[in-house]
């Protein structure tokens, strides 16, 4: 089993179903919704993935939030990975240059 590493979510676009990971050492990684287990990310989740390569990027895989659960402002508890994966599109992942603008 590779090793895990440890990070904190920097970026999340919910409605396009990927974000970012700085991970201890200040590498950035990608990440889709498809390579989360467990709970759903947000901004600045602590979290546990497997480095790795895509497309010639960093890529996080098997992202796992490592923490408490937290409330959403509407008082809603967060969305679950199942119900953000239902909400992907297929083609979502980032492809070519540069990292997107978030929201």
């Amino acid at each position: 089993m590779p090793a895990t590493i440890g990070g904190e979510i920097i970026a999340y676009d919910r409605e396009r179903a990927f974000g970012f990971i700085v991970a201890q050492r200040g590498k950035r990684y990608f990440f889709h919704v498809s390579d989360l287990e467990g709970a759903a990310p947000f901004v600045r989740a602590r979290v546990e993935f497997e480095p790795g390569r895509s497309r010639g990027r960093r890529h996080a895989r098997h992202v796992r939030r490592v923490g408490a659960r937290r409330e959403e402002p509407d008082g809603r508890g967060e969305p679950t990975v199942a119900e953000l994966r239902a909400r992907a599109r297929p083609g979502d992942a980032v492809i070519g240059g540069g990292e997107p603008e978030l929201a």
